[in-house]
Formats: C-alpha cells, sequence, structure tokens
C-alpha cells in the first residue's frame, strides 16, 4: 500500500476527510494503475456537495478492486509507523508528528504500547517523567528516540495498567493494492 493511500485511510477513521480527499485519493490510485468504474467516478467528484454521496462510490471501489474497508485496527498501526518513519528522517516536525501519534493512541482505544506518546504529547518524557515544556530540543529529541524505537523494535513502552501489551508491531504481510490487482488479473 503505497503512503498516500495510508495516509488517506487514517484520515478516514480520524474522520477528518473531505470530498476533495476522496477524489485526490481515487486520481491517486488511477495514476498509480488501479482502475475501475466506482474509482473513475470518484475520481470526477471533487466537487460533490455530499460526503455521503462520495462514500458510496468510495465503498464500491474498494469492493471492484478488492481491498478491505478502513479500519482503525487495521490500518492506523501501519500509518502510524509511516508518521515514525517520517519523523526519523525528519520527512515531519518531530512534535506534528508526535500529535498525530497521539491521535493513533487515542482512535486506538488507548493501547499501552502508544502510551508514551501519550507522555509526549504532554511535553513530558515517557522515561524519566522529566517536564520538557520550554525544552524544544529536549523534547525534539525524545520524540525521535520514542519514533526509532517504535521502528526498530527497540520497545521501552511504560505499562500503566498492564503487564504486558496487547498489541504488538509486527511486519505486516499485507499485499499491496498492486499486488493483488496483479493476481486478480492474471
Amino acid at each position: 500500500m503505497n503512503d498516500e493511500t495510508l495516509k488517506f485511510f487514517a484520515k478516514y477513521c480520524f474522520g477528518e476527510t473531505s470530498v476533495k480527499d476522496f477524489s485526490d485519493w481515487a486520481i491517486d490510485c488511477l495514476e498509480h494503475g488501479l482502475d475501475s468504474k466506482n474509482l473513475r467516478i470518484l475520481a470526477s467528484m471533487f466537487n460533490a456537495q455530499y460526503l455521503a454521496e462520495v462514500e458510496t462510490y468510495f465503498i464500491k471501489s474498494l469492493d471492484e478492486l478488492n481491498l478491505d474497508y478502513p479500519t482503525d485496527e487495521r490500518y492506523l498501526p501501519a500509518y502510524a509507523k509511516l508518521i515514525a518513519r517520517q519523523i526519523i528522517n525528519k520527512e515531519i516536525d518531530a512534535v506534528e508528528g508526535c500529535n498525530e501519534l497521539h491521535k493513533v493512541y487515542i482512535y486506538l482505544d488507548f493501547k499501552p504500547v502508544f502510551s508514551n506518546w501519550n507522555y509526549l504529547h504532554q511535553k513530558m518524557h515517557p522515561e524519566t517523567f522529566e517536564d520538557l515544556e520550554g525544552a524544544e530540543l529536549k523534547l525534539e529529541e525524545a520524540i525521535i528516540d520514542e519514533a526509532s524505537k517504535m521502528i526498530y523494535g527497540k520497545k521501552t513502552m511504560v505499562y500503566q495498567y498492564e503487564t504486558k501489551p496487547d498489541f504488538e508491531f509486527a511486519e505486516e504481510k499485507q499485499e499491496s493494492l498492486f499486488s493483488k490487482l496483479w493476481k486478480k488479473i492474471f
């Protein structure tokens, strides 16, 4: 799954999509070689008035492309890893990325594996509980460190209410949109 689709699905899970977002996603899919009747209709709906109208074509497009409906549990962990990589590579501001990962924590019903993002969002070091308010450089370093732990598996998560995580970051062996389509065609 390409990064743009993952970002769009996360935005959809967060309830932050606009009519134009659906159209932009459909255009991106078409540009990457995916095609279906409803995907083309969706791509043309950038000026639609009602979100429910474009959502209907979105769901039909997913079905035609044999893609799963975007749910929090399915796509937000992968989105979290994408954001963590962008933080490490300095493609996005560390605090902005932390805010996105805090949203993931909330939308995944406060899964303990994401609890450190709650501390960082509150400008508190997740291991030492040091107040990082006003210490932007230290906060940025702590965010980058936590993102690295998420990507490279060096977890030192703080578990407030549980002794072990109920959610792990296993490398997903999901097929990409393109490989699913390729198999379907051939």
